[in-house]
C-alpha cells in the first residue's frame, strides 16, 4: 500500500469515520469480558472453599466426572476407615483424595482425586490469596494498598462485576487501541494487492502488535471481522486510524478521555520553535498518540524522528499510525510490554525494572546527542499517581514522584557529579532537565518541553536549580500559555526552550491568546494559526513590549531566579503574594520546635484539678477555628508540675497537630495569669521575630499554599494516621514575601482571628440568652 503523503494526509482530516467508530466500537466491546467470568467465579471458588470444602470439592468432582454432571449426590468423609465416600442414590463409593502441599508456606494447594477410572487435580484456594477475594467483596479504603495486588483491589469489586454482566454495560479498557488495530487489518486485507482473503497468519504487524488479540482463541477474532470485509472504504479506514481518539476528536465528542492528547496547535508551535531542519534527529518524549513525531515529519520528511512513551496502549497505536506515512518514524516503549514480549535493542533496560517497576519514558537514553527534543512533561506530576496499570504482569505502580525523584538526584550527584545544594529540593521536572540539557542534546540543539508554570517561580523546592540553568545559560525563552488549553489539566502551563549558551532569556506571555470553546460544560482555550505566528515573531524580535522582554542572565539574581512570566514582564501587575520567591528552611526562622507533653495518664489524674483553675492542659478537642478556646477548656490543673515546665506555651508560640492530614492549628494569644502545657498530641513553635512574624507563619500554615507545603513534612502521607516530622518540619523551605508585604498578611491575618474570636462570643452569648428564656417559660410552667 503506498505511504501517505502531507497532501493526502491533510485530505482525509476531512473524512467522516464515524461509521467505522461506531461499527467497531459495538463489534469488539465485550473483548476479555471472561476476565469479569472468571475473577467472579474464582472468588466465588474461594469463598465456597472456605465456607464448606466439602461442597467445593464436590464441585469440581461434578465437573470433572460425566456420570456426575446432572445428577445430585453427597460427599462424607469415613472417620473409619479415614477416606472419603460418595453417596450416589443407594450406592457408596471410596474416593481417593491426596493432598499436595505447598512447600514454602505447608498449605494444602491441591488435591488429586481419583474416583473409578477417573483421576484429576483441583486447587485449593490458599490463605495469602484469600483475604484478597475477601477485599473483593468487600472492598477497602484505596489508599490502605501496599501488597502486590494492588490493582486488583483498587479497581475490580464483586457487586459491581455481577451488575456489569447483568446489565451488558461491559467495555473492554483498552478498546482504543483494539479498534485502531481492527481498522488496519481490514486496511490490510481489503488492499487490492492481498489475495490471500481472511487469512490472518499471513499479515505482518510491526512490531507484533495485536498478536495477542488475534491468537485468543474465547474471542475469535477472526469471526468477529468477517462481515466487516469491504464495509468501509480505505479513506474511511485511514481517518480513522490516523485522527480518532486526537484533540480534535474530544473537541467534537463527549466521551471518556483516553489521556490528554497533545492540542494541534502545540504541536505546530512546538515544531515551529524547535526550528526543526532537514537531517535533524528528533526526540519526543510522552509521544503519546505521535501526532507531533508524524506531523514534524510530514513538514520535514528527511528527519529521523523517535517517540518515546511508557504507556504501550498509545505507544501501540503510534506505531499503527506511523507505518501509513513513513519506516523512519520510530516509537519506542520504555518498559517491555509483557502482552507482545518485544524488546528494543536501542533501549537501555535496566534489570530492575522486570515485573517490578514502570519505567517512565523520560529515562530514555539515545545513543547519540540529538538535534532537537520536545518533552511533554507537563503531566509528568499526573504520571505517578494514576494507575497506569499496563497489564496484568506488572506491579501496581506505588513508588510515587518522591522515590523516583530520590533515585534521579543520587544519579546527578554521583555520575554527573552535580552538587547536592542544587538538586536538594529540585522537583522531578527541573532534574530530568538536566539530562536532556547536559547528556542528550548536541551543543547547538534545542529542547522544548510542556510544563506546569509554577516549576518557574515555587519558593519551596526550585530556586538553586533554576540560578544552576540561568548561569548556565541553558534557557532561551519561556512562554506562558493559555489556561484550559489541554483537557483534564487544570493547572496553568507554559513552554520552556532550553539550547546552550544563552545570555539572556526571552519571556513572552500568551495566556490571553486563543478562543475559548466549551467542551463537557469546561471552556478549552484553541490557540489559531494567527497565534502561533504571533508568538514566534514575539520571541524573534528583541522589542520588549506589554506581552514580551528579553531580560539578562544578571537581572535574575535580584528576584531570586524566579522566571515566573508575568511578573519578570510586570512586577507591578503581580499579586504581592506572587512574588514571595525566597525559599528559607523553618529551622532558620525559628527558636525552637518541640513535641508538646509526654506526661503519663496517671500523673496527669494526679495533678487533674476538679474545678477551673490558670493551669490548663492543652489538648487538641480546645482549637478551634485556630483558636484557643479558653471557654471551653477540658483539663485544668491542680498546678504545674516542675519537669513540665519546659512545655509552657507562650504568647505567639505557634501550635500545630501531629497527627491528621489537615493539622489544627493555633496561634496563643491573650495569655495572662494562664500557664498552658500543650499535650503530646500537639507542636510546639518558638518563632524568632526578629526573621519572622509569627502571625504571618501562622496565616500561610492555615492557607492551602500552607497545607500543601506542611504535607512534605508528613512521615506518612495520604492516610488518616499521618504525623508531621519535627525534623522534616525543620527543613521546609517557607516563602518569605518582602517584609512590607508580610507584615500586611500578618496584620490581616490577626484581626480576622480576633473578628472570629468576637463572633464567637456573641455566639455564646446568644445561646446563653436562649438558655434564660427556656428557663423563664418552665418557670411559668
Amino acid at each position: 500500500m503506498k505511504k501517505i503523503d502531507k497532501e493526502y494526509y491533510e485530505k482525509l482530516k476531512a473524512i467522516n469515520y464515524n461509521k467505522v467508530e461506531t461499527t467497531l466500537y459495538e463489534k469488539l466491546k465485550d473483548y476479555g469480558i471472561w476476565e469479569v467470568k472468571e475473577r467472579i467465579e474464582k472468588a466465588e471458588d474461594h469463598l465456597l472453599s472456605y465456607n464448606n470444602r466439602i461442597e467445593y470439592i464436590k464441585k469440581y468432582i461434578k465437573k470433572n466426572i460425566k456420570k456426575y454432571y446432572e445428577d445430585d449426590f453427597t460427599i462424607n468423609f469415613n472417620e473409619e476407615l479415614e477416606e472419603y465416600e460418595i453417596l450416589y442414590g443407594e450406592e457408596i463409593f471410596p474416593i481417593s483424595v491426596i493432598p499436595i502441599y505447598n512447600k514454602e508456606n505447608g498449605e494444602v494447594e491441591r488435591i488429586e482425586v481419583s474416583h473409578e477410572k477417573e483421576t484429576f487435580f483441583i486447587d485449593i484456594p490458599q490463605e495469602v490469596e484469600h483475604g484478597l477475594y475477601n477485599y473483593y467483596f468487600l472492598p477497602p479504603n484505596p489508599d490502605s494498598y501496599t501488597s502486590l495486588e494492588e490493582y486488583f483491589k483498587k479497581t475490580y469489586n464483586y457487586d459491581e462485576d455481577i451488575m456489569i454482566l447483568e446489565k451488558g454495560t461491559y467495555c473492554y479498557e483498552y478498546i482504543e487501541e483494539l479498534m485502531i488495530l481492527t481498522a488496519y487489518i481490514l486496511l490490510k486485507l481489503q488492499d487490492p494487492t492481498w489475495e490471500r482473503g481472511l487469512d490472518l497468519a499471513s499479515l505482518k504487524f510491526p512490531e507484533n502488535i495485536g498478536l495477542n488479540y488475534i491468537k485468543e482463541p474465547r474471542f475469535k477474532f477472526e469471526n468477529r471481522i468477517l462481515d466487516l470485509m469491504n464495509r468501509f472504504n480505505e479513506d474511511e479506514l485511514l481517518a480513522f486510524i490516523l485522527f480518532a481518539f486526537d484533540f480534535n476528536y474530544y473537541l467534537k465528542k463527549e466521551k471518556k478521555i483516553l489521556m490528554s492528547p497533545l492540542p494541534n496547535s502545540l504541536s505546530k508551535l512546538s515544531f515551529k520553535l524547535l526550528d526543526i531542519k532537514d537531517n535533524d534527529y528528533v526526540l519526543n518524549f510522552y509521544s503519546e498518540l505521535g501526532n507531533f513525531a508524524i506531523e514534524s515529519f510530514l513538514n520535514s520528511p528527511s528527519i529521523n524522528i523517535r517517540g518515546i512513551e511508557d504507556f504501550f496502549v498509545t505507544r501501540n497505536i503510534s506505531i499503527l499510525k506511523a507505518i501509513l506515512i513513513s519506516d523512519n518514524i520510530k516509537f519506542s516503549d520504555i518498559t517491555p510490554n509483557y502482552f507482545e514480549e518485544v524488546e528494543f535493542e536501542d533501549i537501555e533496560i535496566d534489570s530492575c525494572i522486570e515485573v517490578f517497576r514502570i519505567k517512565p519514558a523520560f529515562e530514555y537514553s539515545p545513543k547519540q546527542k540529538v538535534d532537537k527534543i520536545f518533552s511533554n512533561l507537563a503531566l509528568i506530576s499526573n504520571y505517578f499517581f494514576n494507575s497506569l496499570y499496563i497489564s496484568k504482569f506488572y506491579q501496581y505502580n506505588k513508588r510515587g514522584k518522591e522515590e523516583v525523584t530520590e533515585i534521579y538526584k543520587r544519579y546527578l550527584c554521583n555520575d554527573l557529579k552535580i552538587s547536592n545544594e542544587i538538586v536538594e529540593n529540585a522537583s522531578l521536572e527541573w532534574l530530568s532537565y538536566i539530562k536532556i540539557v547536559e547528556e542528550q542534546l548536541k551543543d547547538e540543539g534545542k529542547a522544548l518541553s510542556l510544563v506546569e508554570s509554577e516549576i518557574l517561580y515555587d519558593y519551596n523546592n526550585n530556586e538553586k536549580i533554576r540560578e544552576y540553568f540561568i548561569k548556565k545559560g541553558y534557557i532561551e525563552a519561556i512562554i506562558l500559555l493559555p489556561e484550559n488549553i489541554m483537557f483534564d489539566v487544570n493547572t496553568s502551563l507554559a513552554l520552556i526552550v532550553f539550547s546552550k549558551g544563552n545570555k539572556k532569556i526571552r519571556f513572552v506571555d500568551a495566556s490571553n491568546f486563543g478562543k475559548a470553546k466549551k467542551i463537557k460544560e469546561k471552556n478549552i482555550t484553541i490557540l489559531r494559526d494567527s497565534d502561533v505566528d504571533e508568538i514566534i515573531n514575539l520571541l524573534n524580535n528583541d522589542t520588549n513590549s506589554k506581552v514580551a522582554i528579553s531580560k539578562e542572565i544578571k537581572d535574575f539574581s535580584e528576584n531570586y531566579y524566579n522566571l515566573g512570566v508575568d511578573i519578570n514582564i510586570d512586577p507591578s501587575s503581580i499579586d504581592p503574594s506572587k512574588k514571595t520567591i525566597r525559599g528559607i528552611p523553618l529551622k532558620k526562622l525559628i527558636k525552637n520546635i518541640m513535641r508538646g507533653t509526654q506526661i503519663s495518664t496517671e500523673e496527669l489524674e494526679e495533678y487533674r484539678a476538679t474545678e477551673k483553675t490558670s493551669n490548663i492542659y492543652l489538648s487538641i478537642s480546645d482549637i478551634n477555628d485556630e483558636l484557643i478556646d479558653f471557654n471551653n477548656i477540658e483539663t485544668y490543673l491542680k498546678n504545674i508540675p516542675e519537669n513540665q515546665e519546659k512545655f509552657l506555651v507562650k504568647n505567639e508560640y505557634i501550635l500545630l497537630s501531629k497527627y491528621g492530614k489537615s493539622p489544627k492549628l493555633a496561634i496563643a494569644k491573650n495569655l495572662g495569669e494562664e500557664k498552658v502545657i500543650a499535650s503530646g498530641n500537639l507542636i510546639i513553635i518558638e518563632v524568632d521575630e526578629k526573621k519572622i512574624d509569627p502571625y504571618y507563619l501562622a496565616a500561610l500554615f492555615s492557607s492551602k499554599k500552607g497545607i500543601k507545603i506542611l504535607k512534605e513534612a508528613y512521615s506518612i502521607k495520604d492516610k488518616e494516621n499521618a504525623t508531621l516530622s519535627i525534623k522534616k518540619l525543620k527543613e521546609l523551605r517557607i516563602p518569605i514575601p518582602s517584609q512590607k508585604i508580610c507584615i500586611e498578611i500578618a496584620c490581616e491575618y490577626e484581626r480576622i482571628l480576633s473578628r472570629i474570636n468576637r463572633k464567637k462570643l456573641e455566639l455564646k452569648e446568644l445561646i446563653d440568652s436562649k438558655e434564660e428564656i427556656l428557663k423563664k417559660l418552665k418557670v411559668e410552667v
